[in-house]
């Protein structure tokens, strides 16, 4: 047991998880946080494989969680996955790179016009 904070009612329990394509896995669970989607942690590991970390987690609400770094501390929250169509997913996608696309040809734009 880890006492976050030093308060008894904060304890948390350490476990093994696993920095996979899918999020950070622990226990049936998957996890993510601004810093492994900013950082590409996902997208990485599928050249490396799996990672194996050291996560803390409050037994009694498992929708939060905490990966302790070399520079500090993320919490991740619990992802829920959807039972969304491949169809929507995949016209979700192609919206999404429309607006990248636009947003890059725009900023283009704007370098050019300085």
């Amino acid at each position: 047991m880890f006492l976050f904070g030093g308060c008894a009612e904060l304890a948390l329990q350490m476990k093994k998880a696993f920095i996979t394509t899918n999020g950070i896995e622990v226990e049936g669970n998957v996890y993510t946080c601004s810093l492994a989607i900013k950082e590409q942690w996902f997208i990485k590991v599928m050249d490396t494989g799996p990672v194996e970390v050291d996560f803390f987690i409050d037994p009694g609400n498992q929708n939060k969680g905490i990966l302790f770094l070399s520079v500090g501390y993320e919490v991740c929250l619990r992802v829920e996955h959807s039972n969304i169509s491949s169809e929507v997913q995949e016209e979700y996608f192609e919206q999404l790179e429309k607006v990248k696309n636009a947003f890059n040809r725009n900023k283009k734009n704007k370098l050019k016009d300085n």
